[in-house]
């Protein structure tokens, strides 16, 4: 896996390669959750935004990426699918956001990231700690797929 690191003034930070967005508090759904970000804190962040506005700027200002915007219209994947979805940007260096949209959904936002591609975890509507997980979890299990990890055991 890639690790990429930025410069801020004099210092170096690390940059996490997949960065999950979402509107309101970022608190953990599970424990298993917390395992499963514990596990991969070098390549996951899950950050938590003001508000719909404060996300699209976030996204706005990040350089190299490739946007996903989850919404019910989007295409689905089976994990196989998803794994193959973030093997080519992480192989090129490049940050993948995932951005998790308010009850309201995206709206005029949307035309504001004319790059992203939608993504849906459920033809079905998701409570928004609900999406989190099940998207971290997703994440998680394409990562072990790139790797060869037996944690996929489709």
């Amino acid at each position: 896996m890639i690790v990429r690191h930025e410069r801020v003034g004099k210092s170096w930070y690390h940059i996490s390669m997949i960065t999950i967005l979402c509107v309101g508090k970022a608190k953990v759904y599970i424990d298993e959750d917390a395992e499963l970000l514990k596990r991969m804190r070098k390549e996951c962040e899950v950050r938590a935004c003001a508000d719909l506005e404060a996300m699209i700027r976030a996204v706005e200002k990040m350089n190299d990426v490739m946007v996903f915007l989850c919404d019910e219209a989007g295409r689905t994947h089976t994990s196989m699918e998803f794994a193959e979805l973030l093997k080519r940007p992480l192989n090129l260096g490049k940050r993948v956001v995932f951005c998790i949209a308010p009850a309201e959904g995206w709206g005029e936002y949307r035309a504001r990231v004319p790059h992203a591609k939608l993504l849906s975890l459920s033809p079905m509507t998701l409570p928004h700690d609900l999406a989190r997980h099940m998207l971290v979890e997703q994440v998680y299990r394409a990562l072990s797929i790139l790797s060869g990890h037996p944690y996929h055991k489709a």
